[in-house]
């Protein structure tokens, strides 16, 4: 029960972290964490959480924020979880997308594919 309880926690905080200093924060390395645990049931507690929060105003189901929710739920359980956000030029109009994913130093998806990564906030 508790995991589910840090999920949506994570959920909740999601806006608040994308003010401000948070998102220097969150692409920054962890702080020390206690590890321990298996965040998996959090994790889908938390993103089932932000689908219905996602109707109130100040939340939405994006990319970001369901990165956000992660990276909270992943560092709670002492995983070094950091936000990376990265743009590619889409179509002969040459839109830009934007794309956020969640990066962990000893992860293999270093880079999303197709996107550009911005540099980290210092």
């Amino acid at each position: 029960m508790p995991s589910l309880l840090h999920g949506v926690a994570a959920a909740l905080q999601a806006p608040l972290w994308l003010h401000g200093r948070g998102l220097r924060h969150l692409s920054a390395p962890a702080a020390r964490a206690r590890p321990g645990g298996d965040p998996a049931p959090a994790l889908r507690a938390g993103l089932r959480a932000l689908r219905l929060l996602a109707r109130l105003p100040g939340y939405r189901d994006t990319c970001l924020f369901r990165s956000v929710v992660r990276i909270l739920v992943l560092r709670r359980y002492g995983v070094d979880a950091r936000l990376r956000i990265g743009v590619r030029r889409d179509g002969p109009a040459a839109s830009v997308l934007a794309h956020a994913w969640v990066w962990c130093p000893e992860g293999e998806d270093a880079v999303e594919p197709d996107y550009q990564p911005l540099q980290p906030l210092s």
